[in-house]
């Protein structure tokens, strides 16, 4: 017979019970756009080990402390769930584009599904509205596997 643990996550003032077994929260959240709009848009992506359920984010222009219900925005993702292929990794990695954001504004959001687990809380700026110069950072990854 096996044991199935249980936790208690606490967000706020806000406490539920989730299976253990059900727990898959976000890894490796980031963000890119699909659009040249970046004062009202930006994709929000990460990986979980779960493809079958519909990535959301919850966002916000004030932090809310991790807790999904004190959010006043809601995304959800489509069926964009991309298999991770890179030799030694496994998962999916979700993808969810927000919208008729406001420019040159600060959103604090959570990713994730109720039933698998959310992300820390996280925030990002949009762009001006008007043409500006603006910095960012930049990243990328070789993909470079290690010698067999």
């Amino acid at each position: 017979m096996a044991l199935v643990a249980a936790s208690m996550l606490t967000y706020g003032s806000a406490a539920f019970s989730v299976r253990a077994e059900e727990l898959d929260p976000p890894a490796y959240v980031y963000l890119t756009w699909a659009r040249d709009d970046t004062a009202h848009s930006i994709n929000v992506s990460w990986r979980t080990m779960e493809r079958g359920y519909l990535g959301e984010v919850r966002y916000d222009t004030e932090p809310r402390g991790g807790n999904p219900q004190l959010y006043r925005f809601r995304a959800v993702g489509g069926t964009n769930v991309t298999p991770v292929t890179y030799q030694g990794l496994r998962g999916y990695v979700h993808h969810v584009e927000l919208i008729g954001l406001e420019p040159d504004t600060v959103y604090y959001f959570i990713a994730g599904h109720s039933s698998y687990g959310w992300s820390e809380e996280r925030a990002f700026r949009t762009g001006p509205a008007e043409r500006a110069s603006f910095r960012f950072v930049e990243g990328s990854d070789s993909q470079r596997l290690p010698p067999d």
